[in-house]
Formats: C-alpha cells, structure tokens, sequence
C-alpha cells in the first residue's frame, strides 16, 4: 500500500508539470496580426471557434526535473526524475465538405522513474523510463448520412477503421474552454475576456498571466477577424510537499497556428483512404 501510494504522489508531481502528454506548440513564430478593439477582440475568439474550414498546426515542447527522496517501503531512496517531450501536429479541417484529416509525431523520454516508482509501478502507470517516437494520424469522411474514420493509432501502425467519429473540430478546448487568470490566486478566465491584460506591440498581443498556479506568458496573433496564432510558455518551480515528495522544475512551450482558413483542400493519405473502402467492402 506504501509503494501504490507513493507511486500516486510522483504520478500527481509528474503529470501536473507537463512531465508528459503536454499538448500544443513551441517551435515556429506565430504570423504578424494586428490591433483591434476589445469587441473585435472577443469577435475573432468567437469567429474562430465557429470555424469549418482552415488548416491547424500544433507544436508542443516540454522538460522538467523532478528531485528529491522517496520512501519505497525499505527505506529512503534519492531521485531524480527527467522528462523531455515534444509532439508536432497538424489538422485539416473541412466539415462542410465532409473531411477531416490530421497527422501526428511525438516523442518523450523519460528517465529516472523506474528508481522512483518500482519497475512494476512505473509500467503499470505509464511513467516508466524510455525514449520513443510515435507517428499517429487520423481520418473522418462522410458519405451521405454514414461518417467512417480510420487511424492508425496502434502499436502495429495498422489501419482500422469503422463507422464512427464526428465532424468537429476542436478549437473550443483551445480557445474557449482555456482559463486563466491577472493574478496567482484571481479569479479564471477564457482568453476572450482577457483583452485588457494584454499588451498589443508590432503585430502581437502579450500578457504575463497565471494558469494552475503557474506564471504563464501567453502570446496571440488577432488577424482578419480570427486568432490565427496563440503561444504559451509556462515556468514551474513547485517545491516537496505532504501531496508532492519531488521539487520540481520544468518549462512548457506550446505554438497553436491557424492558416488556409476557408480555403483548405483535406487530402488525406493512401492507406488512410483504403482503409474507410476495405470496411465498407467487408
């Protein structure tokens, strides 16, 4: 019961820095917008999430350091926890048309977890110590009244597909479901009532803001009625408590671009269209 429970505090302390499974950019400038008023401000926020056709690009980059004592039943043991990820994605979105098509790479190495959890904790968790690549990619179309999708999202990187899925996209979770706040403990937000914590200078929006108790920077490009980019960098230093056994530091930056908006052609791959014929054969 020991171990499991302090398996849970490392986990919390890992997942909660961004560890691993953090999504959304950092390599890559955001394109040059311009100033608006705070109505237009909420406009493009609204314009943006309603979207049905444009072309989205993620990139997400992440590392931290997690050190410290853990009690593994048979004693104290000193541990340091290293996590590096990163993940690059990019969507292509034509709902009226009938299409979605997105491809997927990311990579995560971890190291130290296995000395900190146990070999068999660390696996059953999902935070053992590796250094893997992982290539995803995704496919919905709708024929008529019947939507299919196919991935490949497996270990064999083989295609299946059904009739399932649906035809949205997800720019609400990025641009309307996201809070923060002015200040560590104030009150959270959706960025689209945050224009006046904003600072507008050579094509950008920036403002020093705070999401789940971390500083944040977060940068946003406002550009023909749309937000076309959106950056945050977020510092952690949180320091050992009763929840948490690590001191942890780390950094997270993620890059979210959005381009070709009404004028994306979804075109998506060889195996992933033989896949949606081969079900409908079978």
């Amino acid at each position: 019961m020991k171990k499991k429970l302090i398996a849970t505090l490392v986990a919390g302390a890992v997942l909660s820095t961004g560890l691993i499974g953090l999504t959304a950019c950092g390599g890559g400038g955001l394109e040059k917008g311009e100033e608006v008023t705070k109505e237009d401000w909420a406009k493009a926020f609204t314009a943006t999430i309603e979207l049905k056709n444009f072309t989205a690009e993620t990139v997400s980059e992440s590392s931290a350091t997690a050190t410290g004592s853990v009690d593994t039943g048979s004693g104290k043991v000193e541990v340091t926890v290293k996590t590096d990820s990163s993940s690059k994605s990019a969507q292509y979105i034509d709902i009226d048309g009938g299409k979605i098509y997105m491809t997927a790479e990311e990579a995560i190495k971890i190291e130290g977890a296995n000395k900190a959890l146990g070999e068999i904790l660390a696996t059953s968790l999902n935070i053992n110590d590796r250094d893997e690549k992982t290539n995803t990619a995704y496919y919905v179309v709708k024929e008529g009244e019947v939507i299919y999708s196919a991935d490949n999202d497996n270990d064999e990187n083989k295609w299946d597909a059904d009739e399932s899925g649906e035809l949205v996209n997800n720019l609400y979770h990025i641009l309307g479901y996201e809070s923060y706040s002015t200040e560590e403990t104030g009150k959270e937000q959706a960025l689209s009532a945050l224009y006046d914590a904003f600072t507008y200078s050579s094509g950008f929006y920036t403002a020093t803001l705070w999401q789940y108790g971390y500083e944040t920077k977060v940068t946003v490009s406002v550009k023909g009625g749309y937000v076309v980019g959106l950056q945050t960098e977020a510092t952690v230093d949180m320091k050992a408590n009763e929840y948490n056994p690590l001191d942890t530091k780390g950094t997270n930056k993620q890059t979210f671009k959005i381009t070709k908006i009404g004028s994306t052609t979804v075109t998506p791959s060889d195996d992933a269209k033989k896949a949606v014929e081969d079900y409908k054969a079978s």
